[in-house]
């Protein structure tokens, strides 16, 4: 079995090919040239460098290839539509192309719950409406889904659509570095007393469930929502973090709606002045604290057989510990 792996490199990447490469599967890795290639070290990838806007090069990447993982994307709660829909509607419609012209046997597209119009629920699954249109992420993942599906139904190629959660692990040097940052520095307030349910998603758990898919005839042409299936607020998960980091949980608490209009101020602000980076708040951030979001993995369970092996408190005391050897390097 030969795998392609776009964003071979990344957080979710890198933890996928190592579990492939593992299971016996000859792994290529399509990266860009000024990628940081250190996940991969020691792992048997084959790399192709470029980006998914070259046809020259997705051809390359794909050739002799029997699944294709579609991770890469463009992954933040901030930025223009513009840039989101170039790297992950127009990048996706370009491998998924590629990819049907070669005779790929199976495409596994990895997409987000962001998709789904979900803020305030319990027990969500596959067929809640697919939506969102909070942030330019969101909007993308669910126009990249839509076109993942057109190649289903028009040419009937195999595909797959994985929704993970919020992944945490080893590995994620974004959004984890900075949370952890701001714990330590002790300026991460919670929202509402971090009372809110999220889709807690462990980066193996994901892994696993990406490739029972891929090796699963009855995925083709379907979504499958993966999370760790555990109902667990924003206090309790930085509680645990906390506690195996020996620094103090977050203690203050703003009411969701000052920060809200904190967000919405703040987004109207750097609109307006151009400003590039990120701000400290977002609308997209706020609601996502603020109101209950989970999902229910029933059907990843009984069609893919899937469950999250690894139980939270190890998830957590792999994650810190991964943190630390990478803090001390």
């Amino acid at each position: 079995m030969k795998a392609l792996v776009t964003g071979a490199n990344g957080f979710v990447g890198s933890n996928l090919c190592e579990a492939l490469i593992n299971k016996g599967v000859q792994v290529r890795g399509l990266v860009r040239k000024t990628s940081d290639l250190s996940f991969l070290k020691g792992f048997d990838v084959e790399l192709i460098y470029g980006s998914l806007d070259n046809r020259k090069i997705l051809e390359n990447a794909a050739r002799d290839i029997d699944i294709v993982y579609h991770v890469a994307a463009l992954t933040s709660d901030w930025g223009a539509l513009k840039l989101f829909r170039k790297a992950n509607v127009e990048g996706t419609r370009n491998i998924l192309g590629v990819s049907y012209e070669s005779g790929i046997k199976r495409f596994i597209y990895i997409s987000s719950v962001a998709v789904h119009d979900c803020h305030g629920v319990r027990d969500a699954d596959e067929t809640y409406p697919a939506k969102a249109t909070i942030s330019s992420y969101c909007i993308s993942k669910r126009e990249a889904e839509d076109i993942v599906m057109e190649f289903y139904n028009k040419y009937n190629f195999p595909v797959t659509i994985i929704r993970p959660g919020d992944v945490f692990g080893p590995r994620d040097r974004t959004s984890f570095l900075k949370l952890v940052k701001a714990l330590e520095a002790h300026k991460l307030p919670l929202i509402n007393q971090g009372k809110a349910l999220f889709p807690y998603t462990y980066v193996e758990n994901l892994v696993n469930g990406i490739i029972l898919a891929g090796e699963n005839e009855k995925a083709v042409g379907q979504a499958y929502i993966i999370t760790d299936g555990i109902k667990i607020t924003w206090k309790e998960y930085f509680k645990a973090l906390t506690t195996e980091l020996k620094i103090k949980e977050p203690t203050l608490s703003i009411n969701s709606g000052i920060a809200w209009l904190l967000a919405v101020a703040l987004e109207i602000i750097y609109k307006i002045l151009h400003i590039k980076s990120r701000p400290p708040a977002t609308k997209y951030l706020i609601a996502h604290m603020r109101d209950d979001i989970h999902f229910s993995i029933k059907k990843a369970n009984e069609e893919l057989g899937y469950e999250p092996g690894i139980p939270f408190e190890e998830s957590i005391k792999r994650t810190v510990r991964w943190y630390r050897e990478f803090k001390s390097v």
